[in-house]
């Protein structure tokens, strides 16, 4: 009988301690019901809290929450079911259970939850605390719009090497090719904790290349919205300046795309900005290699890194994004994203043709060899050799000529691995059976034009189907635009670095020689040149 008494008191205790659990979770919806100025506070603190909310998910992700996502946190934040969300919003209980609320939850972790897990039951818990803190970091603001950025994959040392760099530095110049990944890098930057550090994060695309008085009224009106029309005087850019002096924030201008007197503007009004702001940040996007940033490496808080292609573990998973079966490093996948050269764009634009030409089967793709080229490339290679003051008769002459040797080396080197490394070279270096695995290839940065921070791995070429050639050999452009053409050697040495410097040849270094190449896209664009554009001989 007693044991019986026991039990009962046990199963007595266990009812009220659920009834509590259940009171505490029902609790604030009772109280609402009998009082409405509690029932006006609780609104009042849950919209507070909302916002906060909203605005670390602005800063941090760059969008705002969700009409669902709302609802889900309304729901939370009274303790209801999710049926009982279902019934007070427009969206099926299924859809807000197991579709938002999962993915609300791991990003109200991350923002709020200061290294602990949120979830439904404990919700109001980290919100309230969010709404007591009032802590810096909700002053946080995003003003623009970066890129959206549907998938991001590897990258891991060059964010690393970012989040350093603008400690460290005031500004950072990141460049590199066409559609090699420098905004999405840089977008998922916000997405980290560095964003913390400022009070203002600008996000202005400067592609359309403004001048520099433009440009700062553009600035002024993100921050100031409800200001009318601003002319571009000194007055106006004295006031804006006079809005930052006391504030931190990081300003990013993507795609600076510039001739060389708009350059030496942007120049003197980045030095103006870090001389006159303590607490600013520049983070500049390119194409090209900027020399005027590079000198001022040397005297200023600055740094310069230039993005390279994405290594074949990261890469693999473009192609599995757009629905492509690939086999994890496989020969064929390998040397299909070597050939490529790793960029994403060019990466994502061969995998959309595979589906929609060779309905997404690369076995058939393998059976014929050409290269495609993005739109996106296509259209910035338009643009450039559109405007007959941006290369010389002379350069045109170089990329016809190195593309035209290229097409010529393209036989592969069977059993063997190259090594594409512009430090260390391009070198046979050993043999490779056709069905060894592996490691991952390409990848890697290189901060202020210096060394890579990570060296380029092995790239395998056993049985090539897109054979890469070693290049031009600088002995070769020397022999004919110097030796037949009559050229002088400075002219051809300057023609060949402007044209790095704009990202249309890459340079292969070995201990004794230097190649010159050039990527895919480019090659086939200049070999067919699609618009009569590249061969000026076309126009005359």
């Amino acid at each position: 009988m007693s044991g019986a008494f026991a039990l009962l008191l046990v199963a007595t205790a266990l009812a009220f301690i659920s009834r509590i659990s259940l009171k505490q979770q029902r609790g604030y919806l009772n109280n609402m019901q009998k009082d409405p100025q509690f029932n006006m506070q609780e609104e009042e603190k849950l919209t507070k809290a909302i916002k906060l909310v909203d605005e670390l998910t602005l800063s941090l992700k760059g969008r705002h929450l969700s009409e669902p996502e709302i609802d889900v946190i309304k729901g939370g934040w009274y303790g209801q079911s999710y049926g009982e969300m279902a019934r007070k919003s427009s969206y099926a209980e299924k859809y807000l259970q197991h579709t938002v609320a999962p993915d609300l939850w791991e990003l109200l972790s991350e923002i709020v939850g200061n290294g602990g897990r949120v979830w439904k039951k404990n919700l109001r818990e980290f919100l309230e605390k969010l709404v007591q803190q009032g802590t810096r970091k909700i002053l946080v603001r995003l003003l623009g719009e970066p890129p959206v950025v549907p998938y991001f994959y590897g990258r891991e040392a060059e964010l690393d090497v970012l989040k350093a760099e603008i400690v460290q530095k005031r500004l950072v110049h990141v460049f590199g090719e066409p559609g090699i990944g420098k905004s999405a890098l840089i977008t998922k930057l916000l997405g980290t904790e560095i964003s913390q550090g400022f009070d203002l994060l600008f996000w202005k695309s400067v592609a359309h290349s403004p001048s520099v008085e433009d440009l700062v009224v553009s600035l002024h009106k993100m921050l100031n919205p409800q200001d009318s029309y601003l002319s571009p005087d000194n007055t106006k850019i004295s006031s804006f300046l006079a809005q930052l002096r006391s504030r931190s924030c990081l300003l990013i201008l993507d795609g600076l795309a510039a001739d060389y007197k708009q350059r030496r503007e942007y120049i003197r009004f980045f030095v103006s900005l870090l001389e006159e702001l303590d607490g600013i940040r520049l983070i500049i996007t390119s194409r090209e290699s900027f020399t005027e940033l590079n000198a001022l490496c040397n005297s200023r808080p600055v740094s310069s890194i230039q993005i390279e292609g994405l290594d074949v573990r990261a890469a693999i998973n473009i192609f599995r994004e757009k629905g492509l079966k690939v086999e994890e490093e496989s020969t064929q996948i390998v040397e299909l994203i070597r050939f490529y050269r790793g960029n994403p764009l060019e990466l994502e634009s061969l995998a959309n043709r595979i589906n929609y030409l060779f309905c997404g089967d690369i076995n058939k793709f393998w059976e014929y060899k050409t290269t495609f080229i993005s739109d996106y490339l296509q259209n910035v290679l338009n643009e450039i050799f559109a405007q007959p003051d941006v290369l010389s008769s002379f350069q045109r002459e170089i990329l016809i000529y190195i593309a035209n040797k290229l097409s010529e080396k393209t036989d592969s080197i069977n059993g063997e691995l190259l090594t594409l490394n512009r430090e260390q070279g391009l070198s046979v270096v050993g043999d490779l059976s056709p069905h060894q695995n592996f490691p991952p290839v390409g990848g890697g940065f290189k901060p202020k034009g210096g060394e890579r921070k990570r060296t380029d791995e092995l790239l395998p070429v056993a049985h090539s189907l897109f054979p890469l050639p070693k290049g031009v050999k600088l002995f070769e452009l020397l022999n004919y635009f110097v030796k037949e053409l009559g050229a002088s050697v400075s002219n051809l040495i300057t023609a060949l670095e402007d044209l790095e410097r704009r990202q249309l040849i890459k340079v292969l270094k070995s201990k004794s020689e230097v190649f010159y190449t050039l990527a895919p896209g480019v090659r086939k664009y200049v070999l067919i040149d699609p618009l009569k554009l590249v061969n000026q001989e076309h126009e005359k």
